[in-house]
């Protein structure tokens, strides 16, 4: 799991990219590079930290422009991305942004992987990356006062993270006892419900609006 030498995946789940996603996470040492992150974070540099969010923006940027054919690390690299944790640092949303504009544009096969990988996840790991979009989303909204391309991003993202929440829910059901879903879930339905687009201060109607014409705005 996420506190061991190296990742494992805590669910098997049937499928074409059952073993490659097995593979990334057995040999991902998810507890040194989290370290790693953290060392490089508590340095306090500014220097440092630009050059660690460049070299992510990098990684998105090379991962967006290649197939899954001639990229066929991806997977792992995008699991070492998303442990980054400038990604959940509001001075860092355009990593953020990058991040969920690449995963948007995924191909269909890429996609599929990520949905596994991402329902392999240690259900904390999942819970944690529902967070991270969402503060993200939340803090955008405030502050834009408007759907932005990030925003529309970011929740299409959440989907990704929607799916392989009910797909790890679905193979859990499968050698369970349990009947329902709703107990077999690694993340509450209720979590990937967003308070600050359902809130009566915010007019979603009217940003939609600016968001689709912004010449009438």
């Amino acid at each position: 799991g996420v506190g061991g030498e190296s990742g494992h995946a805590w669910l098997r789940l049937k499928g074409p990219h059952e073993q490659i996603v097995s593979t990334v996470l057995e040999r991902l040492d998810v507890a040194a590079i989290t370290d790693l992150y953290k060392a490089i974070v508590s340095l306090h540099s500014p220097r440092v930290l630009y050059a660690l969010t460049s070299a992510s923006e990098k990684l998105v940027f090379f991962i967006m422009s290649s197939t899954s054919v001639a990229n066929p690390g991806f997977l792992r690299q995008l699991s070492i991305l998303l442990l980054n944790p400038l990604l959940a640092d509001v001075e860092f949303h355009r990593l953020m942004a990058t991040t969920c504009s690449m995963l948007v544009g995924l191909e269909s096969d890429q996609r599929e992987a990520v949905v596994h990988l991402l329902a392999a996840q240690p259900p904390a790991e999942l819970h944690r990356l529902v967070i991270v979009l969402q503060q993200y989303i939340t803090i955008t909204l405030y502050q834009q006062q408007a759907i932005t391309q990030g925003v529309e991003d970011a929740t299409k993202s959440l989907k990704l993270l929607y799916e392989a929440n009910d797909m790890a829910a679905a193979a859990i059901q499968a050698t369970s006892s349990l009947a329902s879903r709703a107990n077999t879930l690694p993340v509450p339905y209720a979590e990937f419900y967003n308070d600050a687009v359902n809130n009566e201060d915010f007019n979603l109607k009217e940003d939609f609006r600016r968001w689709k014409s912004p010449s009438r705005s």
